[in-house]
């Protein structure tokens, strides 16, 4: 008789589920495979009052796709704008002189902003620990149940991420704004908050990484699923992670052997097997690698963005010093009035380079 662990067992189901995955050669109905996300973007500090915000975007790419994966009714305009779910975001660009179409899928856009460290009400003053407050706000009309139960899940998930006790008797304030949701909206706000925290300067953990996979039929666990995909499914789930470690300013070749990786967040549901949910698990990690791995590079193009800037600013001051120094004040403010530096440094073809008009003289 041969004993095998529980231990062991679940080790080769989570191996026999990670062959399975990687043996399914189906393509999605926007040309994606299985475990291929959609473009990613982000931007930072879209909002100047906030102490810090960010933009967060999944869904912007485009797929090429041949005739067979579009209905027939897609070359009609007007079958077109009805099949839209948001008119201001058309997802059908269409050649009539090319053998193929061009499928964009819609996009899930989420914007957070994050106000505090601040003083707040006695009444949520905690002596201990960092208050946190989620606001949820959807694109359009009130608050639904399921957006306040998204609150109390942000909420709680940040509680694990932020150092709250580094900042005893105040209380930070995140606002989350949906844009347009097609599908991962919850690991869309995640990642769009934990942006946020980093610009406003928060001190955390680690990184807030968030993906969403969902059992479609017919294809198994697709990671990234759109809102028809999620609706259609028999599971779903999302799932967060917090990466720690690694050398600052370098994105990883190999995030998991080079950064420690637990699990914050799990939510899951519908119908499926123990296969099934470790078929999700496996393909929501590496998800989230490939935007843990997003992040690293987008932050270190923030900095050097910031760098630059500095190193500019001091390159001006210097040069409005030297220019006070020989002309005086009133000869300084005449050379540097012009955005792009003093006449005769190239200030016509930087101006023109930028699509500037001229500036209005005084």
């Amino acid at each position: 008789m041969t004993f095998v662990s529980e231990k062991s067992a679940r080790r080769r189901r989570l191996q026999s589920a990670t062959v399975i995955m990687a043996a399914a050669p189906v393509v999605r109905t926007d040309g994606r495979k299985p475990a291929m996300m959609r473009q990613l973007k982000t931007e930072r500090d879209p909002l100047e009052r906030a102490h810090g915000s960010a933009r967060w975007e999944q869904g912007t790419h485009l797929t090429i796709a041949p005739p067979s994966f579009i209905p027939e009714v897609l070359p009609l305009i007007d079958a077109t704008a009805q099949l839209c779910r948001h008119p201001r975001h058309p997802f059908v660009e269409f050649s009539p002189t090319h053998p193929s179409s061009r499928l964009c899928t819609d996009r899930s856009v989420v914007m957070a902003a994050v106000y505090g460290p601040q003083q707040v009400l006695a009444r949520k003053e905690d002596v201990d620990k960092l208050a946190i407050e989620v606001c949820w706000r959807p694109p359009f009309g009130l608050q639904t149940p399921a957006d306040v139960e998204r609150e109390t899940t942000l909420r709680r998930t940040l509680e694990q991420i932020v150092l709250t006790s580094q900042m005893p008797r105040l209380g930070i304030r995140v606002v989350v704004q949906v844009i347009a949701q097609d599908g991962s909206l919850e690991a869309c706000a995640m990642n769009a908050t934990c942006h946020a925290l980093m610009d406003a300067g928060i001190p955390m953990f680690g990184t807030l990484v968030a993906a969403a996979v969902a059992v479609v039929p017919g294809i198994g666990p697709c990671a990234d699923p759109t809102e028809d995909e999620e609706l259609g499914s028999t599971a779903r789930g999302t799932f967060a992670y917090c990466f720690r470690g690694g050398k600052p300013g370098e994105v990883p070749k190999n995030a998991l052997a080079q950064h420690e990786c637990d699990v914050v967040y799990t939510k899951s549901g519908g119908s499926m097997s123990e296969e099934e949910f470790l078929g999700m698990a496996v393909l929501a990690r590496d998800a989230c690698v490939e935007v843990y791995m997003f992040m690293r590079a987008a932050v270190i193009e923030w900095e050097e963005d910031v760098e630059n800037e500095k190193t500019r600013l001091e390159e001006r001051c210097k040069a409005v010093a030297a220019a006070i120094e020989e002309h005086g004040v009133d000869g300084a403010t005449e050379i540097f009035r012009f955005p792009y530096g003093p006449k005769g440094t190239g200030y016509e073809a930087k101006r023109k380079a930028e699509g500037e008009p001229a500036p209005m003289e005084t």
